[in-house]
């Protein structure tokens, strides 16, 4: 009977919840918050029903059992899908930042150090970087540039100081026959 009667107290609660807050309700049920030595992430994850046909040449990550997990070609779970965030435990400084789509990186992806200098900045389509990627030295300048076409590094751009000023060396790389 009390059994019966909580239920018909939870059908009624949901029944008057606005559009908005069923929203939340299921929003909620894709949050996860895992708990490590050093570290705190958050993510969230798939939708029910979501259908995602692995390719070989992507790296997937997914959630199962308390953990986050990487494979390529394959996942077993329930995909990423939606921010992550990764926390320091002890300063509550952010780490590292972005989004992933179906399992894979996709989007602006920043990644931190301990203290909030900014170590690098990436973008991803789909899983493979795409477009600059900047490297930070320790004082949160920018160390070199990478830029990538599909996943393929096609420009390295290092940078360095010395005595007499700014230097900057630009090597290039190219898919196919060298010329």
């Amino acid at each position: 009977m009390k059994r019966e009667v909580s239920v018909l107290l939870c059908v009624l609660m949901l029944a008057s919840c606005k559009p908005v807050e069923l929203k939340q309700i299921d929003l909620m049920k894709r949050r996860v918050a895992i708990q490590r030595e050093t570290t705190t992430v958050r993510a969230e994850l798939q939708d029910e029903g979501m259908l995602i046909l692995p390719k070989m040449e992507n790296t997937y990550y997914w959630f199962e059992k308390g953990t986050i997990n990487s494979s390529q070609g394959a996942y077993s779970g329930k995909v990423l899908h939606g921010q992550f965030r990764v926390y320091d435990r002890t300063t509550k400084q952010v780490l590292e930042s972005g989004k992933f789509r179906k399992g894979l990186k996709n989007g602006r992806w920043l990644l931190w150090n301990s203290t909030g200098l900014l170590k690098r900045r990436e973008i991803y389509n789909d899983g493979n970087l795409a477009g600059m990627t900047i490297n930070y030295d320790s004082l949160g300048k920018p160390a070199d540039t990478l830029k990538y076409k599909n996943g393929v590094l096609v420009i390295k751009k290092l940078s360095a100081v010395d005595t007499s000023g700014f230097i900057s060396k630009v090597k290039r790389f190219f898919k196919g026959k060298n010329k």
